[in-house]
């Protein structure tokens, strides 16, 4: 997509839809970090797009079906590790690797 602004809301939708709205507001209601973890993806485009790219299933048929679902639990996961890797932290998305 050639509209960086619309692409940025596609994605935080999938993200929305990824994780289920219901599930992805009871993690952002779990801990203030949390929820401060959560600003970080939607607010960043390029993290989000890694997170949504490796959240997505291998397989071709599973990917076009796109019924696939982003566990909370790899947030919670993602959500420590940046929390403790200052680099993580520092250097924004390009510096994490998934």
């Amino acid at each position: 997509m050639a509209d960086p602004e619309v692409r940025r809301v596609i994605d935080q939708r999938q993200f929305v839809v990824a994780c289920g709205a219901d599930e992805l507001g009871a993690f952002a209601r779990a801990a203030p970090a949390n929820r401060a973890f959560l600003k970080w993806p939607v607010g960043d485009p390029m993290a989000l797009d890694l997170v949504l790219e490796g959240a997505v299933p291998l397989a071709l048929a599973a990917r076009e079906q796109s019924d696939w679902r982003l566990r909370i639990g790899a947030l919670e996961i993602l959500e420590r590790v940046v929390a403790s890797d200052a680099d993580a932290r520092a250097g924004g998305a390009e510096q994490i690797y998934f």
